[in-house]
């Protein structure tokens, strides 16, 4: 059963002649991270930026560098001025070849209130090198920018801003133009809640959403925010966990929207004291229509997810089932009802003892079928690294490790439905399914008799069709008694 299944997958997933390696920056003992990337199409490229404790003047400042697919340097600046920190760090890149890498810049020389005032500076940048910079400033404010993208020659911005000396935060949707002037600013909140927002897309009929997380004191609940194109708030909708005296980390990292309107957010949802991977598919009006998180009894999350021919790729970190405790970065392929194909950690520092914590940070797909995460590493120093992988999440080098075993699932809400496969069918059916406790398929004919039922066996149940005669087929799935999902399948 194994081969069918092994090549399945393959066919479907992408190519498998996607080119890899594997990236560190050790330089001199100091700090660096990456921290944002993407896949530049247009000329085989993967451009990774973030920041690095290696100026002269300054302590962290701007780090950007562009490789092509065999790992070689294409471009590199650096960039930093004296008193000046720079964090966090979000690169987007628009049609005419540019690219914009937004940061939150501190004066450590000058304090506000009680903490050192936060501005949000874009650095325009091409294969020329830094183009223009410019710093939006408001000395009453802190203010960060966790997420752009470019349309029309329009940047849009969201992230946080902390209203001084109130420390009341909201969210925003920033709109500035090519040359770095703000054309509109948009903040949302509320007046029990501070709003940070962690991701933001354009959905397909022009409105903007806005995926982070609401924060009450120590409680920190999942945040979904529609807004219509001019920036007037369409509803927002807050996602609340258990209540933990310890409190909680709920968010939303990335969000993606599906050719039906429907939604799914990737990010964090916490169990007890633990924070587990969590998964949620919504309808376009933000009501959850399943919900399912992986982990065990420790931190593992999802921060960042991307989709090709109806299956995702989430790149996150997990830490369950190590005896060290530390952190590897981890990617896992599934198809849109959270069936798991296949899921892999890695230790991009090239010492597989778990010895060091591997922060993955952001993950793109590439032009050739395969995809690429950046990040950094925590050992005797910080060092950043960019992997790249093929199209099945495996590279050349040590640094990919074997796939991760007994991933716990636990399904908070909804029942995703199980997928048949292939379609048409011959001999055998098989049935993914990301549940499989009280779970019973039922084989209908169009005639509306029933001509086959079995228990899954498993999150891959294989069925013999031999005896049916070629047809129409409904794949009906039951769970206590009720009827969850069903699939039409063809019996050649």
């Amino acid at each position: 059963m194994r081969l069918p299944i092994l090549l399945y997958f393959t066919l479907q997933l992408g190519f498998l002649t996607a080119q890899t390696f594997n990236l560190n920056l050790d330089n001199n003992n100091n700090l660096e991270l990456w921290q944002s990337m993407y896949d530049n199409q247009s000329n085989n490229s993967i451009v990774v930026m973030g920041m690095s404790g290696n100026f002269e003047f300054a302590s962290e400042g701007l780090y950007y560098q562009q490789y092509d697919y065999n790992g070689a340097l294409l471009n590199s600046i650096t960039y930093g001025e004296a008193g000046l920190k720079y964090y966090g760090g979000v690169v987007v890149h628009d049609e005419s070849g540019n690219d914009y890498c937004i940061y939150q810049v501190t004066d450590t020389t000058v304090s506000e209130f009680y903490f050192y005032n936060g501005e949000i500076i874009i650095f325009k940048i091409n294969e020329e090198g830094i183009l223009w910079t410019n710093t939006i400033i408001d000395t009453l404010h802190i203010e960060a920018t966790l997420s752009a993208i470019v349309e029309n020659d329009t940047l849009y911005m969201t992230g946080f801003r902390n209203y001084q000396p109130e420390q009341h935060t909201s969210t925003f949707l920033y709109k500035i133009s090519p040359t770095g002037d703000s054309l509109a600013l948009f903040t949302y909140s509320h007046p029990d809640w501070n709003f940070i927002g962690n991701k933001i897309i354009r959905a397909q009929n022009g409105d903007f959403l806005i995926a982070g997380y609401a924060m009450d004191g120590f409680e920190r609940d999942r945040l979904l925010l529609r807004i219509a194109p001019n920036g007037d708030l369409l509803w927002y909708q807050i996602y609340p966990g258990e209540d933990y005296v310890a409190g909680t980390y709920d968010a939303f990292m990335d969000i993606i929207e599906l050719e039906d309107g429907n939604l799914i957010a990737a990010g964090r949802y916490t169990d007890y004291l633990f924070q587990n991977a969590n998964l949620v598919k919504l309808n376009a009006a933000g009501e959850i229509i399943w919900d399912m998180s992986w982990g065990e009894e420790n931190n593992d999350w999802f921060e960042a997810m991307e989709l090709r021919n109806d299956t995702l790729f989430l790149g996150g970190n997990w830490r369950s089932g190590f005896e060290s405790g530390y952190i590897d970065a981890w990617i896992t392929a599934m198809d849109t009802a959270g069936n798991v194909y296949w899921s892999h950690t890695y230790n991009p520092d090239g010492i597989p003892d778990n010895a060091a914590d591997d922060y993955l940070y952001d993950f793109t797909l590439t032009g050739d079928g395969g995809m690429a995460f950046c990040g950094w590493s925590r050992r005797e120093t910080q060092d950043a690294w960019v992997m790249k992988l093929d199209a099945n999440g495996l590279c050349d080098t040590a640094s990919c490790f074997p796939d991760l075993v007994n991933i716990y699932q636990n399904v908070l809400q909804g029942n995703p439905t199980p997928r048949v496969y292939p379609n048409p069918a011959d001999d055998f059916i098989f049935i993914q399914s990301a549940i499989t406790k009280n779970v019973a398929v039922q084989i209908w004919n169009i005639h509306g008799s029933l001509v086959l039922e079995n228990k899954l066996a498993g999150n891959i149940t294989s069925l013999n069709i031999t005896h049916l005669p070629s047809g129409i087929y409904a794949a009906r799935f039951i769970s206590d008694g009720e009827i969850f999902g069903e699939q039409m399948f063809v019996v050649e």
